[in-house]
């Protein structure tokens, strides 16, 4: 079984948190009992190699307070599994809380949290969960210690990687409901994450000097096609210089990429190294609207700092 992002984004806006570790995921059931810490009901959902996964589900639209989960989550791994993650939920089924705890020799517990609301995509903790996803293949020599470090892969990071994940994640929500002509919203949540990502790895590789050794490549060529198209010609600027920029300045052997284009086309694509990226696709399955506008994702342009 293959991971699917979308089927786990799918199971998370539903608070399906079972179907999302059992069969999205590749875990197994776990068949315990239910229990109480501090006061708090948990229902294990699922197990992988000794690594449960508990619910707790608020009977109103309290949940626990930080101090609180951090007691619940020292009571479980005292009691009941050390190695382990919890999902918190209100009764309305309009928040989730994911908290895992970094145990280490001799240091404090690390206690790292995700959030998600109802309403919003999903991508950002998809994203996260699917380093999760076990595999047939990995069946037989997977141990506890694999799936811990999966765990700390997925939802361990420092102030300065969280602080751009949060970033990115309110950057994408804003872009979702400005991008027109992709009906579906799979489709829509997989355009506004990839072209995000492309412009962040434009951004820090124009850092890097490799785009005609500019540091504010982007922001100069941006500025170009307003001088020439007028301040307000996003759909220019997205159709004509960063399609062309993503598949076929970035995406195709220098060699190539400079015999058949034009004059015009050689000024506006940059100097650089041969970038494969990671996906080929110009456009997101099942997209057929040329005129499709992505306006929001272009004005992130206007916010990138400028490098000193």
């Amino acid at each position: 079984m293959s991971v699917d992002i979308n089927r786990i984004r799918r199971r998370v806006r539903e608070f399906d948190l079972r179907g999302l570790f059992i069969e999205e995921l590749g875990w197994d059931y776990d068949r315990a009992k239910s229990f109480e810490a501090e006061g708090w009901t948990l229902r294990p959902i699922a197990q992988k190699r000794g690594f449960r996964v508990f619910h707790c589900a608020s009977p109103d639209d309290d949940m626990p307070d930080r101090a609180m989960r951090q007691k619940i989550d020292g009571q479980v791994a005292k009691n009941i599994a050390l190695e382990h993650l919890i999902v918190y939920t209100d009764a309305g089924n309009t928040q989730q809380v994911w908290q895992w705890a970094l145990r280490q020799p001799e240091t404090p517990v690390k206690y790292f949290t995700d959030r998600y609301e109802a309403g919003q995509s999903g991508q950002r903790l998809a994203e996260k969960l699917q380093r999760l996803h076990v595999s047939i293949d990995d069946e037989d020599r997977l141990t506890i210690i694999d799936v811990s470090q999966r765990a700390a892969q997925a939802f361990r990071r420092d102030k300065v990687t969280k602080k751009f994940y949060d970033r990115f994640a309110k950057e994408r929500e804003e872009l979702l409901p400005k991008i027109e002509g992709i009906p579906v919203e799979d489709d829509r949540a997989w355009y506004a994450s990839i072209m995000l990502n492309r412009l962040m790895f434009v951004y820090f590789v124009q850092q890097k000097g490799f785009l005609n050794n500019d540091p504010h490549y982007l922001q100069t060529k941006l500025r170009e096609v307003q001088q020439r198209q007028g301040r307000d010609q996003f759909y220019s600027f997205y159709r004509e210089f960063l399609l062309k920029l993503f598949h076929e300045g970035l995406a195709s052997p220098a060699a190539a990429s400079a015999g058949d284009r034009g004059a015009a086309g050689r000024r506006a694509l940059p100097q650089r190294r041969y970038l494969r990226p990671a996906s080929d696709r110009a456009e997101p399955p099942g997209h057929s609207d040329p005129r499709q506008r992505v306006r929001a994702a272009l004005r992130l342009l206007r916010r990138l700092p400028v490098a000193p």
